[in-house]
C-alpha cells in the first residue's frame, strides 16, 4: 500500500513539473509572439513614412531576423 501511495505521488509530482514546463514555454511563445507583433508594427509604420529610405527597411528586417536567428542575444545596430 505504501509502495503504491508513493508511486502515486512521484506521477503527481512528474506531471506537476511537466505542466510548469509547458506554462513556462507558453509564455516564453506569447511574449516572443508579442515582440514580433511589435517589431512588425513599427516595420509597417517605417514603410508608411516617406522619409524612411529603404536601408532602414532592410535594418530592422536584418535585426528581426537577426533576433529570430538567435533570441535573447544583444544585437547591436
Amino acid at each position: 500500500m505504501t509502495d503504491s501511495r508513493a508511486s502515486s505521488i512521484h506521477r503527481l509530482r512528474k506531471l506537476r513539473s511537466d505542466l510548469c514546463e509547458k506554462e513556462k514555454l507558453r509564455e516564453l511563445k506569447r511574449k516572443q509572439q508579442a515582440w514580433l507583433v511589435e517589431q512588425v508594427s513599427e516595420l509597417k509604420s517605417f514603410v508608411e513614412n516617406d522619409s524612411c529610405t529603404i536601408d532602414c527597411v532592410k535594418g530592422k528586417i536584418a535585426q528581426i531576423l537577426k533576433e529570430l536567428d538567435a533570441p535573447g542575444e544583444k544585437n547591436e545596430q
